[in-house]
């Protein structure tokens, strides 16, 4: 059940106004005494001051934090500008950027790391001659993913690298590899492993296999 005094403030003065009123027209009536509507009506006028009071406080709060945000978007303007002047010249060093408190250049190209883990493939050969190889999106450091394959026909995964052939360096999945329609039934494995930017290679993850489709 909803309470019969209203919740906004607005709302609940005009409320209590009425209220005081007609309660010190009628309070006999009421069952009440004319000491009672005169207590409702003190009270009322109480409220009436205090909100008053408040709704200015909260007109002039409001004002302030539009002049504070205004003065600073002006002085941030006239430190940024001041601060591409200070950085545009050579002499200023790093140490007086530090006691500035703006950004200190680093002059010193981070290395990529050496990746660590390997991709994740899987091969999709539902189109006819046609392998899909599917592998994890790339990630920060990570130029592409590198990937391998077996000779068609291989029966085994290749024991040793010479048995692998490069098929290329990939930014986008899928890799897709297309083979001689003399090649259908023929399995072919694929391994793959990660380079990062500056060609650092990580190791290579378990290989998959698939028959080539007719």
């Amino acid at each position: 059940m909803s309470d019969f005094i209203p919740k906004s403030d607005p709302e609940f003065q005009a409320w209590a106004a009425n209220f005081s009123t007609y309660l010190t027209a009628n309070a006999v009536a009421l069952g009440l005494v004319a000491g009672d509507a005169t207590s409702v009506a003190t009270k009322v006028t109480a409220f009436n001051t205090a909100f008053a009071a408040d709704t200015t406080a909260q007109a002039a709060a409001k004002a302030a934090t539009a002049a504070k945000d205004a003065a600073r978007a002006d002085l941030e303007a006239l430190l940024r500008s001041d601060t591409k002047r200070i950085q545009a010249l050579p002499a200023v060093t790093n140490a007086q950027r530090s006691a500035l408190g703006i950004t200190v250049r680093d002059t010193t190209p981070t290395a990529a790391p050496v990746p660590t883990t390997a991709p994740n493939i899987s091969v999709d050969f539902g189109t006819p001659q046609e392998h899909k190889i599917k592998f994890d999106p790339r990630t920060p450091g990570v130029l592409g993913t590198e990937i391998w394959s077996s000779p068609p026909g291989a029966t085994a995964e290749p024991a040793t690298d010479a048995g692998w052939n490069l098929l290329g360096l990939f930014s986008n999945s899928p890799a897709v590899v297309r083979y001689d329609i003399s090649r259908v039934g023929q399995r072919v494995w694929y391994r793959a492993r990660l380079s990062s930017t500056r060609h650092a290679m990580g190791p290579f993850g378990p290989a998959v296999s698939a028959v080539i489709g007719g």
